[in-house]
């Protein structure tokens, strides 16, 4: 005896559409900042890979070789040093206009400081140029974090940073991999910089085009966020430092937290 098929109701049907819609652009999200997080380092390596052509550059104007290397090495300390700050004081910033924001703030100031670089020969040059390269970039990691957990469940936050934490593993290699192949050609070291500044501004413009702060800004439902978070209840920023402090302060697990890393100093 024939079996009549089953019937799928029209909202089951809908619902099924619009997960593999949202899977769709939760991979793309995931591409999104994961090639633009790698790319950035085309503009790290940058100056390590073109140290050698730099001192020899440097030679060329009265530089010897000894002090060419110190100042090129004390521009790669000031940029780090940089990094630093902007990690500690400029990370939070995503919070008050959002992490889409902070991380296409990263993809430019990357872009132009490189070019920046490349277009000066005096280490003052160099200097301002590597300082904001990497000050710029210290948003990004941040707005990275704060995009991605407002694209996904926290249920899957673990996996999906795991994902996004080998960005710079995969940019880092295939950074020095393509600029030793230019250096191999008898390229100089400004074609090195102008490259990186290139993919950079190739990945800017695509997450400019494509990139979305959260998924609601695509119609679909907000994204779990943990039960714990103090936020949890709301989608709105905090208004201030302090507001965001006395949240965190009036919180028992905070302290409870707090107490842990004192007892562990």
């Amino acid at each position: 005896m024939a079996i009549a098929p089953e019937l799928v109701s029209p909202d089951a049907a809908n619902g099924g559409a619009q997960s593999r819609s949202l899977r769709l652009r939760q991979t793309a999200t995931v591409l999104l900042l994961f090639g633009g997080y790698g790319a950035l380092y085309f503009c790290r390596a940058d100056l390590s890979v073109a140290t050698p052509l730099l001192v020899d550059e440097l030679g060329k104007h009265g530089v010897s070789h000894g002090d060419a290397i110190i100042r090129i090495g004390s521009i790669a300390s000031f940029g780090v040093f940089a990094y630093a700050l902007g990690k500690l004081f400029l990370g939070g910033l995503g919070d008050f206009w959002g992490g889409r924001v902070s991380f296409l703030i990263g993809l430019v100031g990357a872009t132009g400081f490189t070019l920046m670089f490349a277009s000066g020969l005096s280490v003052p040059l160099f200097t301002m140029a590597w300082i904001g390269n990497r000050l710029t970039q210290s948003l990004s990691w941040a707005g990275l974090i704060k995009v991605s957990s407002k694209w996904f469940d926290y249920s899957s936050y673990g996996m999906i940073i795991g994902i996004l934490s080998i960005s710079y593993l995969v940019g880092d290699a295939a950074a020095r991999q393509w600029m030793g192949m230019l250096i191999a050609h008898g390229f100089g070291w400004r074609t090195l910089f102008y490259f990186a500044a290139a993919v950079v501004g190739l990945f800017l413009t695509v997450n400019f085009l494509f990139l979305r702060e959260s998924r609601l800004d695509t119609g679909f439902i907000e994204a779990k966020p943990n039960p714990l978070n103090l936020f949890a209840g709301s989608e709105s920023r905090p208004k201030n430092l302090p507001s965001c402090c006395c949240r965190c302060s009036a919180a028992a697990h905070f302290w409870w937290f707090a107490s842990c890393l004192w007892a562990a100093r």
